[in-house]
């Protein structure tokens, strides 16, 4: 019997692009898809379609969709938590929290009340989901992912928009206003402190390893917040930010720079910007891919997504997609990237053939099992009764590159030193592997 997962080199096509358009998955008229998110424990992505009131559920494997779920009203963002394996789609209009199991595909819970965010923040440290709220006061509702019940509130300043976590100094942090940013403990859900930052601040990025976070303004400039200090220095960029990316193999954040149609790279050793790429009509989304150590960014536009090998700085691709693409996706296992397409609602499928090593299924749906290798909070647990992994020996963590990065004994191995991305595990001598994705 042929082997689950087989360690294949990716093929290189001289007359192909190495990434390409690979399908186009097509929703129901007017569904408006605006927010993904993937699910690696099943290998699953998840699409929230603002207009269509609706949650789809497509098979990382085969791209094709597995169900669609109906939501709150006006769904706008996802979020994967892997301790619980429940993914949480925030719905603005009806200030929802709907959590799917990402096992079953079914809705198990829908909070009500708890938020007009555009964003769901998941601090993995006290395992709770934090939500904006601004329908008849101003702060930030707390979920607990045991429960998928609110238990606390902190009021802020008007207007709370971005969030995120920093699992290091256990913040959230939470852009209010016009140019604040509120530091929250996570542990007591207490109001530390209001930092002022840029004008009008779009995303919030922690980096790990530095315990900073970095917060993209459309006041063209960084603001980076010390995560132990709260002290605020600024990075000054030509032009106006939206989201941003971190890659932790190159150590550098990537912003979409909307008023100058380009890419900005900044280094987080330095906090300075090292350069600035061009790219198509207004980008806006952006996401990293490990396994190819790229850039996907969306040209709102002009229909398109740009592709930037980080490596180098330099575009490589510039893939067509549908009517004004918004959110991108990165699926690791698969080397794949979704792009939402809001108003042809589409979902366009980018393919990368250059990431390294890729695995091949001897079954398109194949799925992880129970035992098989995982990461959780910066810890790979490897259990001894695996499957096709019975014998200890030489076990190891290999990079996409082949190279043997890591021994690996089984329970917990301490892996939160690791540069995020994609990683194999193996036996020496061995054709099976497991991918794993340490991500921060």
């Amino acid at each position: 019997m042929p082997n689950r997962f087989a360690l294949v080199l990716a093929a290189l096509c001289a007359a192909a692009p190495a990434q390409f358009l690979e399908t186009t998955i097509v929703l129901p008229d007017s569904s408006y898809p605006y927010g993904l998110c993937y699910n690696p424990v099943n290998d699953k992505v998840y699409c929230a379609n603002m207009d269509g009131n609706t949650v789809t559920i497509i098979d990382g494997a085969t791209n094709s969709i597995i169900r669609t779920l109906p939501a709150g009203l006006g769904p706008v963002d996802c979020r994967h938590n892997p301790v619980n394996n429940l993914v949480y789609c925030e719905c603005y209009g009806s200030a929802e929290l709907v959590a799917i199991d990402g096992a079953t595909d079914s809705v198990v819970a829908v909070v009500p009340g708890v938020g007009s965010s555009w964003e769901v923040c998941w601090n993995s440290v006290n395992n709770t989901i934090f939500t904006s709220y601004t329908h008849w006061w101003s702060g930030v509702v707390v979920t607990s992912c045991a429960t998928n019940l609110p238990f606390d509130t902190v009021v802020t300043e008007p207007y709370p928009f971005r969030l995120c976590h920093n699992p290091t100094a256990n913040k959230v942090y939470c852009g209010v206003s016009d140019s604040l940013v509120a530091v929250i403990d996570g542990q007591t859900n207490a109001l530390i402190e209001y930092v002022r930052v840029g004008a009008a601040p779009q995303g919030l990025l922690f980096i790990p390893g530095r315990n900073k976070v970095y917060c993209a303004n459309q006041g063209n400039d960084f603001s980076v917040i010390d995560g132990a200090t709260n002290r605020v220095t600024t990075i000054r960029v030509e032009g106006i930010l939206n989201t941003a990316v971190y890659n932790g193999r190159e150590d550098r954040v990537y912003a979409a720079v909307v008023d100058r149609d380009s890419i900005v790279v900044v280094d987080c050793a330095t906090d300075s910007v090292v350069a600035m790429v061009p790219a198509g009509d207004n980008p806006l989304g952006i996401c990293y891919a490990p396994g190819g150590n790229k850039v996907y960014c969306s040209n709102h536009v002009d229909r398109s997504v740009t592709v930037l090998d980080c490596a180098t700085n330099s575009v490589v691709a510039t893939v067509g997609v549908g009517d004004y693409p918004w959110a991108v996706c990165d699926n690791p296992r698969r080397n794949r990237v979704y792009v939402a397409n809001t108003t042809s609602s589409t979902i366009s499928v980018i393919r990368d053939t250059t990431a390294g090593v890729e695995e091949s299924a001897e079954g398109e749906g194949a799925r992880l099992e129970p035992g098989m290798p995982t990461v959780v909070r910066g810890t790979l647990f490897w259990s001894a009764a695996t499957p096709s992994l019975r014998s200890v020996g030489d076990l190891a963590l290999h990079a996409t590159d082949g190279r043997r990065v890591m021994g690996l004994a089984p329970g917990p191995n301490d892996v939160s030193r690791l540069a995020p991305g994609v990683y194999f595990v193996r036996e020496a001598q061995a054709a099976a592997a497991h991918r794993v994705v340490i991500a921060r």
